[in-house]
C-alpha cells in the first residue's frame, strides 16, 4: 500500500540527502521505506535538483495480506486470529476429553462430536502453521530490519516454536500441548506490537 504527502523543499545543489521537515508533514503513518517523486517519476537528486521543486513523498507501508504484494497488513488482527485458533484448540481438547469420559463409554453421537472436535482442532492448528509460515515468515520477518544476526535468529526461533507447538497440538489431546502453544504465541506476538 502506498500513501503520500506533498512537501515543498528548499535545498541547495550540494544537498545529498533530502528529508521532509517534520513540521510540514501531515502524514501519521510510519513507513518502512520512502521515496520522492517529481513530475510522476522517481526523483533523481543528480539531475532534478532545483530550488522550490515540488516533491511528493511516497510512503511504502510494511506488508500485505497476500504475496502480490498488495501492502495491506493488519498485524494485530493476525495475532488475534492466531490467539483465537489457540482458544479453539484448547476448547476442542477439553471437549474431546469430556466426551470420551462418557458414563458407559462414548455412544455414536459422542463419537460423532469427538470426530468433529478433532477435525476442528486439526484445522485450527493447520491455520496457525499456514499463517506463521506464509504471512509472518514470508512477508513480515525480513532480515534487513533487525539490528543483528542474533535478533533475526531469535525471531525465527520464536516463529518456529509456534509452528512446532501447533503441530504438537495436532498429535495429542493433552492440554499441556495447548498451553505450550499459548506460551509460544505469547512470545511471537511481541514482534507485532507497535513500538513504544
Amino acid at each position: 500500500m502506498a500513501i503520500g504527502c506533498s512537501f515543498l523543499i528548499t535545498f541547495t545543489a550540494s544537498a545529498t540527502i533530502i528529508q521532509p521537515p517534520e513540521q510540514q508533514s501531515t502524514c501519521k503513518q510510519h513507513p518502512s521505506s520512502a521515496s520522492f517523486i517529481s513530475s510522476t517519476r522517481p526523483f533523481a537528486i543528480s539531475k532534478d535538483i532545483r530550488n522550490d521543486t515540488d516533491l511528493h513523498l511516497v510512503l511504502r507501508l510494511r506488508g500485505g495480506h497476500c504475496q502480490v504484494p498488495c501492502g495491506i497488513f493488519d498485524d494485530p488482527m493476525i495475532v488475534a486470529e492466531v490467539k483465537q485458533c489457540v482458544a479453539t484448540i484448547k476448547k476442542a481438547m477439553a471437549q474431546i476429553t469430556e466426551l470420551e469420559k462418557g458414563k458407559k463409554g462414548p455412544n455414536a453421537q459422542d463419537l460423532n462430536q469427538i470426530v468433529r472436535w478433532i477435525n476442528t482442532k486439526e484445522e485450527h492448528a493447520s491455520k496457525i502453521i499456514t499463517t506463521v509460515s506464509e504471512y509472518c515468515l514470508c512477508q513480515r520477518v525480513k532480515k534487513e530490519v533487525f539490528a543483528s544476526e542474533s535478533d533475526y535468529t531469535d525471531v525465527l526461533k520464536a516463529h518456529h516454536a509456534v509452528m512446532q507447538a501447533a503441530m504438537k497440538c495436532k498429535q495429542t489431546v493433552d492440554e499441556a500441548a495447548a498451553h505450550g502453544l499459548e506460551h509460544a504465541v505469547g512470545d511471537f506476538e511481541k514482534m507485532y506490537k507497535p513500538q513504544e
